[in-house]
Formats: structure tokens, sequence, C-alpha cells
């Protein structure tokens, strides 16, 4: 499986760029008080491939007890 997106930079700052089409997301122009900014553009290219192109994330979040160890 591909990945969904590359991540290059230019004079701007960091870019995401779909791989199977033209639409780029850029990190500087999300804000950093919502935290990482790579993080949320990561999520607005997820978003895009799941609605442009019908294509989920290659893995599946983890649970939120992932990683919780149970009593013996």
């Amino acid at each position: 499986m591909t990945p969904m997106y590359t991540i290059s930079k230019d004079s701007e700052g960091v870019i995401l760029t779909c791989q199977d089409c033209p639409h780029i997301e850029r990190v500087n122009v999300f804000h950093s008080s919502l935290g990482s900014q790579r993080t949320q553009a990561a999520l607005a290219m997820f978003e895009h491939n799941r609605t442009a192109h019908h294509k989920d994330p290659m893995l599946a979040p983890l649970t939120k007890n992932y990683g919780r160890m149970e009593q013996w």
C-alpha cells in the first residue's frame, strides 16, 4: 500500500501533497494553539483522501485502552 501523501519543504514551509491529485496542505496555515501544525495538516490530508478518493488511512487508530496493563 502506498502512502497517501508526500512531505516536502519550500520557502513558505512544510507541504503535504496528495499522491493521487494536486491537492496540498501547507503546515503553516494551521494554528499551533490547536496542537501540532503537522498533525493538523496530516488530519486534513486524511480527510481529503477520505472524501475525494474514498480511501481510509493505512492503519486504524489504537483504542484508548492500548498499553494499559490489566491486573493479573
